[in-house]
């Protein structure tokens, strides 16, 4: 989809990237309501195995590398620059603080709904390699 538009010459449409946006953003709303009507009919037996589960490194250390992947779904920021000589004064700011609020409103309820669906099914030996 992405080389046809490309090859149309519409890749930095702001019509295309809107339609783009609200594509992506009511796939995160499907993908949240089906994980909640999950998580309230199947309860929360997962969740509490996974939270029962020892830390990989340390909490704080599970905390912040957590919170950097969770920076990575920051997308569109350095894409929203691609389009700052076109905008007027004032509106790049605006662009940036509405997708920092979506951004942290899907980050955190999709990583606490992935944690209480998905089992962990790595062992709990102390010697496991991470990547």
């Amino acid at each position: 989809m992405f080389a046809v538009l490309t090859s149309l010459g519409i890749g930095e449409s702001a019509s295309v990237a809107f339609v783009l946006f609200v594509m992506h953003l009511m796939t995160l709303l499907v993908i949240v309501s089906v994980g909640i009507t999950t998580l309230i009919i199947d309860g929360p037996v997962i969740l509490k195995q996974n939270w029962a589960l020892p830390p990989v490194r340390s909490v704080p250390a599970d905390i912040f590398f957590g919170f950097c992947a969770g920076l990575l779904g920051v997308s569109g920021f350095e894409s929203s620059s691609n389009y700052i000589e076109e905008q007027a004064d004032g509106v790049f700011p605006k662009t940036l603080r509405n997708m920092t609020v979506l951004v942290t409103f899907f980050n955190p309820l999709l990583a606490f709904l992935a944690t209480a669906l998905i089992p962990v099914s790595f062992s709990a030996d102390p010697n496991r390699q991470l990547l």
